[in-house]
């Protein structure tokens, strides 16, 4: 009963926020998906999938489970496009990584490329690295971010505190050391194509580790003509690769 009030008040919720500067026609379409939508999440499966995404948040009183989606984000307009909406990494992802790549996590640190509301960064400070970082545009998705950090933090005291850096990834200064380079399909492949390059050109005469797992890899095709890397591992929705010397 109390996941059907749930769902019936995001029905509500949502049918209100499409009211405003939209024609009967448009609140009628917006109205039956958002219903639809609603009915298939009380479904027994999609019930249980939402209980273990949500198990973290329970623990620690944190929120990092809601999907946000592009629109109501704070992202340049002109850059909008180029990149997706918030969901949270699926609660067993970081195992999976590290069940499949060779490296001793307190050797290197962990940067997640879109961090959103920094459920991965929480998570891996956990295990764990050496450092672990979240970069996230979103100035709305950072600040949830940092208030979530506060939050766990006083709860689950990790050995290694969680940082969180506001700005595009593009402009981000890789820190020293080995590094594993996070990303959840954060954006286009015009942005990841720029970013790829970016840290390219940054390391061309450096020699030391770095780890790229691309989970849901929606452009993996960028890596093929790219002699800088090597693919070194991949499991189900991730690929890994390693930056050549």
């Amino acid at each position: 009963m109390q996941n059907d009030a749930w769902a019936t008040a995001m029905i509500w919720q949502q049918i209100r926020r499409y009211f405003v500067g939209r024609s009967l026609f448009e609140i009628l379409i917006v109205t039956i998906k958002t219903v639809v939508g609603a009915i298939q999440g009380l479904r027994p499966i999609e019930r249980r999938a939402r209980w273990q995404l949500g198990a973290f948040d329970r623990q620690w009183g944190t929120e990092t489970t809601n999907v946000v989606k592009r629109r109501d984000l704070d992202f340049p307009p002109d850059e909008a496009a180029n990149f997706n909406q918030y969901e949270v990494s699926a609660p067993d992802i970081l195992q999976k990584l590290l069940n499949i790549i060779n490296l001793d996590p307190t050797e290197f640190t962990f940067v997640d490329v879109g961090a959103g509301k920094g459920r991965i960064v929480l998570e891996a400070s956990f295990v764990p690295f050496y450092r672990c970082i979240g970069v996230e545009y979103s100035e709305d998705l950072y600040d949830i971010a940092l208030t979530n950090t506060r939050l766990f933090v006083e709860r689950a005291k990790p050995s290694v505190r969680p940082e969180f850096w506001h700005g595009d990834a593009r402009d981000f200064r890789l820190p020293p050391g080995p590094l594993l380079l996070y990303l959840y399909n954060p954006f286009s492949l015009k942005i990841l194509d720029e970013f790829i390059s970016r840290i390219e050109n940054e390391i061309s005469s450096q020699t030391r580790k770095i780890f790229l797992a691309y989970v849901n890899p929606e452009h993996l095709k960028i890596f093929g003509g790219r002699s800088h890397w090597q693919k070194v591992s991949e499991a189900p929705e991730i690929t890994v690769f390693q930056l050549r010397a």
